[in-house]
Order: structure tokens, then sequence, then C-alpha cells
């Protein structure tokens, strides 16, 4: 995430279902401190748009069609390194959700969509403090 440009964190989202993508799409735009930057719909959609598009993190779905979320896992850090990856799943803890932890993930339940924007949000730079208002003062050269 170092040389960051925008002061948006840059989200990838990644879920066979259209209707989740939309609903995080809509929370995380809501919340004003991410930008969504691309979608899959699969794992080899996922790995080819993180080598693309480098984002900041990807919200990643474990049990999809074609390739899963755990199969993605480590093609999507090998593409982007430094990528932060929340693994987003309607699976209760398990072997799937366990490997995706142990590639490093974070992992959230579909059903707790408002924590994966809180995670987000967390990974947003801090806002620039104000600037002091008014220019610079004037020295009197009346002597």
């Amino acid at each position: 995430m170092g040389g960051r440009t925008s002061p948006k964190v840059r989200v990838l989202l990644v879920d066979d279902l259209p209707d989740i993508r939309l609903v995080m799409r809509l929370l995380l735009e809501a919340d004003g401190r991410a930008e969504i930057v691309g979608e899959a719909a699969d794992g080899t959609e996922a790995v080819r748009l993180a080598s693309e598009l480098h984002p900041d993190v990807v919200v990643l779905d474990l049990r999809m069609p074609g390739m899963d979320g755990v199969s993605a896992l480590p093609l999507i850090r090998d593409a982007s390194p430094g990528t932060v990856v929340v693994a987003l799943s309607a699976l209760p803890v398990g072997p799937m959700t366990d490997s995706a932890i142990d590639l490093g993930a974070t992992y959230v339940r579909k059903p707790d969509l408002r924590r994966v924007v809180n995670l987000v949000a967390a990974l947003a730079p801090a806002p620039a403090p104000p600037k002091p208002k008014g220019g610079k003062k004037r020295r009197s050269t009346a002597a």
C-alpha cells in the first residue's frame, strides 16, 4: 500500500453472486473511504485483476465455482504482494476458512458485511491536518 496517491482504499470485489458484490459495493461506497477498482466472479478472474490492478484490498469469497477463493488466495498474493485479503464466506469456521486464515486472510462471515467495511476503512490513510487559515504575516517596514 506504500506510495498510494489516492486517499481512498482501492478494493477488488470477488464473489460469484452479483447481489453480494452489489451490496458490498454500495456499503463501501457509502462509507466513502473505498474505491471499487474491479469486480470478479471467480478465482481465475480475481487473480488476473489483482495482477493488473494491484488493489489495496481484495474482498474474496471462499466458495465459488471454478477456482475457489482458497485456491486463488496464494496466487493473488503472488500477483499483488502487499494486498490485504478479506475472506468473505457464508461458511462457518472450518477447514476452508482455516486454510484462508493460514494463508494470511482475515475471515468475515457474509452476514457481517459491515465488518468488511470497517476493516477496509481501517486501511484508509488518516486525514491530513487542517491547514492554518490566513497567509504569511507581513513584517512592518515602517520605521
